[in-house]
């Protein structure tokens, strides 16, 4: 049984930078991914980005916007990082 309380989540692990991503209208594949982020939040959709990766080589603002802002950003460095950015996510949203 569906609590009604429940919300999906979609969980996305990137260094947000897109590749082979097709270009929006406005010929940026950004603007792609943020139509597609932006429909899921639409629909009701908790969209959590977690970048891994070194600072310089992420696209943190991206990942960000795709998020919906920065509360639903988590930033990972290293594999100990990534562990606790999950567990930071598992015990923040709720599962049936």
């Amino acid at each position: 049984m569906k609590r009604t309380s429940s919300r999906p989540v979609v969980l996305l692990l990137s260094d947000g930078r897109p590749n082979r991503v097709p270009p929006g209208a406005d010929g940026r594949p950004e603007s792609t991914i943020l139509a597609i982020t932006d429909r899921l939040r639409s629909a009701g959709v908790r969209v959590i980005t977690v970048g891994l990766g070194r600072s310089g080589d992420l696209d943190e603002a991206l990942l960000r916007r795709m998020a919906g802002g920065s509360g639903d950003y988590r930033y990972a460095l290293t594999g100990e990082a990534l562990l606790a950015a999950f567990r930071e996510v598992g015990s923040i949203i709720e599962c049936p």
